[in-house]
């Protein structure tokens, strides 16, 4: 219970202060261990759980945008996690890919219709960034330029055809983006 409520300052046990980001997993893993009642293996659980939800989320979305990739979007999102991810235990990445994959997600499936759709949806987004923020940084900074190009470029698609038509100027006009945000972002 300590653990929870500190901001990891007081901690004499480990220094946790100079990880805050293992403090924070700490924190989220501190949660469920209350409601499993200490039990490491359903801790586990909930994690997979977690990360396979946001995963299947994911493979819907791309799945309903992209029919032509459902398969593709089957081995990469739900058979090769499996072995990797669904079967670790306690770690960070499965609450750090989930939240890639929410956000991904999001992003995909565009802005949806005023309501609360686009309030629940503009909360996820911004709780899995934060999660990702806090558990993962660098993900996060990976992640916002390709975001960035995959959103500009399809506004972009709408106002020129010619984009919408080739695969290679919409690779090219992508990539253009892409560095184009990473010049922002490194400066």
């Amino acid at each position: 219970m300590e653990v929870l409520l500190s901001d990891g300052h007081d901690l004499a046990v480990g220094r946790l202060y100079k990880q805050p980001r293992t403090l924070f997993f700490i924190k989220v893993v501190g949660v469920i261990k209350w409601i499993t009642h200490f039990n490491y293996w359903i801790i586990g659980l909930y994690l997979s759980l977690i990360s396979f939800q946001a995963f299947w989320y994911l493979f819907e979305t791309i799945s309903e945008k992209y029919p032509v990739y459902r398969k593709s979007a089957i081995i990469a999102f739900l058979f090769f996690p499996t072995v990797i991810m669904w079967s670790s235990g306690l770690l960070k990445e499965s609450l750090a890919m989930a939240a890639v994959c929410v956000i991904c997600a999001l992003v995909i499936q565009g802005r949806p219709k005023a309501g609360i759709s686009l309030v629940f949806k503009a909360i996820l987004f911004i709780i899995s960034s934060f999660v990702l923020w806090k558990l993962r940084y660098f993900y996060l900074a990976v992640l916002v330029p390709v975001v960035g190009a995959f959103v500009a470029v399809n506004i972009l698609g709408v106002y020129i055809k010619k984009i919408k038509r080739s695969w290679l100027a919409r690779s090219v006009a992508f990539l253009v983006v892409w560095l184009l945000i990473i010049l922002v972002v490194s400066n």
